[in-house]
């Protein structure tokens, strides 16, 4: 059976950070709306590099967790294989929010946080 849920992406809160002369974008992630009992992970996934795994108390139904990431990053292992497989597509999708420019100038964290968005309302 297909799993339903709900994807919530960004990555102005908390705000980057600047660590080892590199600018770390927090992308905090979210997914809810996940049907009772599939739920299993808690703690920490080093071996993706999720910190802050959390799945609150009460039955909310919700995953969320915050991924540290480089702008380099993000646009090698996730905006230039979107833009690859969308293919003319993706300009479509993405033309009014486009990704962050090269060289991390100042807008980077709003352009990035708004691709993310767009990115996870596609999802």
């Amino acid at each position: 059976p297909m799993l339903s849920f709900t994807l919530e992406v960004c990555a102005d809160t908390p705000p980057h950070q600047e660590h080892c002369g590199h600018t770390w974008y927090m992308i905090v992630c979210c997914l809810s709306e996940i049907p009772n009992g599939r739920l299993a992970v808690h703690g920490d996934v080093p071996e993706v590099g999720v910190r802050n795994l959390l799945l609150p108390a009460g039955g909310d139904d919700c995953l969320s967790w915050t991924a540290p990431r480089r702008l380099m990053q993000l646009r090698q292992c996730l905006h230039d294989p979107v833009k690859f497989h969308l293919g003319a597509n993706y300009a479509s999708h993405f033309s009014e929010t486009p990704f962050a420019k090269l060289g991390g100038p100042r807008g980077t964290t709003a352009r990035l946080s708004a691709w993310l968005v767009k990115l996870a309302d596609l999802i």
